[in-house]
């Protein structure tokens, strides 16, 4: 797997035995689940590079990890493709490794975004942009008889297209393992209430909701019991609502559409959730800007 060319250090390339597609490794860029992420060059028979993303776990042993990736690829394979969810470009086993080939997201997830650059988070405006786009991802899973199961913004990444793309779990990963990064809560703590009997639709739903909240208060609600406290006030009915978010060290007003959605998502009975389909018409996405002005916000680190 390992082979150098001319005075250039030495490459790791995988590949692909059906195809004979080479992908030259570069830079590690996360990890998932046991398994590292690379940065690397996909080479066709036009010597062209795309840069792409390399998910490569040890599968010698083939552990519990090896069989949840194997049914994640299958379940991602199985969708069409749709500009907001991250598709799984080829998958293969070489020499005791199994590697996922997936788009370069070259600004790896929101959590990642949230964590190193964006401690204080997003604007309503990129707020509001963020969820429209995974909304729409959301929409199509759903239409195609699917359930995602973990939303959240460790799973939406950003590319430089201008895209913002929910991925399944098994196109996701820990992006950045180079600098020191702050986690956010871990969505697994909350699930919807019906969870323990079964997912649904509207299990996924629930955690759009819980997403937002990530994407409003970041790092200042970084534990269980910051989030759990939030949680309880916006399954409240809304004139039970404060209009305040009462956080230390700091407070954050947001808009009544934003905390309306918001409620909407948490509803106790799953009944009382509106679809996705069904959320894309809500106020909080009306007279937003598109998703260049996001990535706008981004590249001027004024969010």
């Amino acid at each position: 797997m390992v082979q150098g060319a001319g005075n250039e250090p030495p490459l790791m390339v995988v590949t692909d035995p059906q195809t004979k597609n080479e992908y030259r490794i570069r830079d590690v860029i996360g990890t998932s689940n046991g398994a590292t992420v690379y940065q690397a060059d996909e080479s066709y028979e036009s010597n062209k590079a795309t840069a792409v993303a390399v998910k490569i776990l040890n599968i010698k042993n083939k552990d519990e990890r090896y069989w949840d990736l194997k049914h994640d690829i299958l379940n991602s394979k199985s969708l069409p493709h749709h500009p907001n969810v991250v598709e799984i470009k080829a998958s293969f086993s070489v020499d005791d490794n199994l590697c996922v080939v997936m788009p370069f997201m070259s600004f790896g997830s929101l959590q990642s975004l949230i964590s190193s650059r964006f401690r204080n988070c997003f604007s309503e405006d990129c707020i509001a942009i963020i969820l429209t786009e995974t909304l729409k991802g959301v929409a199509h899973i759903h239409r195609n008889r699917h359930i995602h199961k973990h939303i959240d913004a460790k799973n939406i990444f950003l590319c430089e297209s201008s895209a913002i793309r929910l991925a399944f779990a098994a196109a996701e990963y820990d992006h950045g393992q180079n600098h020191t990064t702050t986690a956010l809560p871990n969505l697994c703590d909350w699930p919807a209430p019906e969870v323990q009997g079964c997912c649904t639709t509207m299990s996924d739903i629930w955690l759009v909701g819980i997403t937002a909240l990530q994407l409003a208060f970041g790092l200042r609600v970084s534990t269980r019991q910051g989030m759990a406290r939030m949680i309880k006030m916006y399954r409240k009915d809304w004139d039970e609502r404060t209009q305040k978010v009462g956080l230390d060290p700091t407070q954050r007003h947001l808009p009544r559409s934003f905390q309306d959605m918001v409620g909407m998502c948490l509803g106790q009975e799953q009944l009382d959730r509106p679809t996705a389909s069904e959320l894309l018409k809500h106020d909080l996405f009306k007279n937003r800007g598109d998703v260049h002005c996001f990535f706008n916000a981004i590249n001027r680190k004024r969010i």
